[in-house]
């Protein structure tokens, strides 16, 4: 039946585009830019308990979750500070890529459970990034939102809020450029 193998090629060629429909940041962008993604995407493991990335190292790619469950930790006043746990969809890793100069991881991820990646390279995210402005400009606006929401993790009277309840919080502050 020419219908059923055109069904089946149409869904063979979409296959590595479904872990990236899963990513909320991905789920409007049209299959073109999505393949883009997904040609540069490359598979990492973790056991449970191993550190992906520490605070500090070298950001040197963004990460995906594929499988599994990762904890986004900082260090805080009186100790590490839980920012976030990723689960399936969660993308991690943009902010130190999109920083200006050599960026710097600003949490540590460490798997929780078995942990499958999916990873784009330092390099391979600015040439995708370049080729899609639009991309380009969610993905910062995304990151920014994700620095306000660190940020009021680490404030005192908004320490003990969840993940959500801070990310929510962290859409409605306003933010100011003042002249130096």
């Amino acid at each position: 039946d020419p219908d059923a193998l055109f069904v089946a090629l149409e869904a063979a060629a979409s296959e590595p585009l479904v872990p990236l429909r899963a990513v909320p940041l991905f789920a409007d962008l049209d299959d073109a830019v999505l393949a883009d993604i997904a040609s540069v995407l490359e598979e990492e493991r973790y056991q449970p308990g191993q550190i992906v990335f520490a605070e500090g190292d070298p950001g040197d790619r963004v990460l995906i979750v594929a499988e599994g469950t990762a904890e986004l930790s900082t260090t805080g006043s009186v100790g590490p500070v839980p920012l976030a746990t990723l689960d399936r969809g969660d993308l991690v890793g943009e902010q130190a890529l999109l920083a200006s100069g050599p960026g710097r991881r600003n949490a540590s991820l460490t798997a929780v459970t078995p942990l499958r990646l999916l990873a784009v390279s330092e390099k391979d995210f600015d040439d995708v990034l370049a080729r899609h402005p639009s991309l380009r400009n969610l993905v910062q606006l995304h990151a920014d939102e994700l620095s306000t929401d660190r940020f009021i993790a680490r404030v005192g009277p908004f320490m003990t809020l969840d993940a959500g309840a801070r990310r929510a919080l962290a859409r409605r502050v306003v933010k100011h450029a003042f002249a130096a």
